[in-house]
């Protein structure tokens, strides 16, 4: 187990035992472009259909939207954040982390990814 962190990615790693077919992350998540003005794409393969929740959250950590909250097909999936929180006021510039948890069968893993708002 381990956690490693470089210029855009949070990446954690774990070792479970006993446990097959993980709804886990082929990929991670994705943003392009980055830095965006206002509009980014995120993207990640997910190999197993599950419930997903994909947030954008500020660099102090407060949820601003929350891009899907349900179950997604196994697969790409892409989404698009406009820079607008969730009552669609658009959001300063700055650094935003992009969350998406995954969660089958009682069994949840997250990926975590940041981004720069320019205005």
């Amino acid at each position: 187990p381990g956690v490693g962190l470089d210029a855009t990615t949070l990446r954690v790693r774990w070792a479970p035992t006993a446990v097959h077919d993980l709804p886990g992350l082929r990929n991670e998540l994705d943003i392009y472009p980055n830095p965006f003005n206002p509009r980014t794409q995120i993207r990640f393969d997910l190999p197993a259909a599950g419930h997903i929740v994909l947030s954008v959250y500020d660099a102090r950590g407060r949820r601003v939207a929350t891009l899907h909250d349900g179950q997604a097909d196994a697969g790409p999936l892409d989404f698009e954040w406009n820079g607008k929180n969730d009552n669609g006021l658009s959001q300063p510039g700055g650094v935003y982390l992009f969350r998406m948890v995954s969660e089958r069968n009682g069994v949840r893993q997250a990926a975590v990814t940041k981004g720069v708002l320019l205005k």
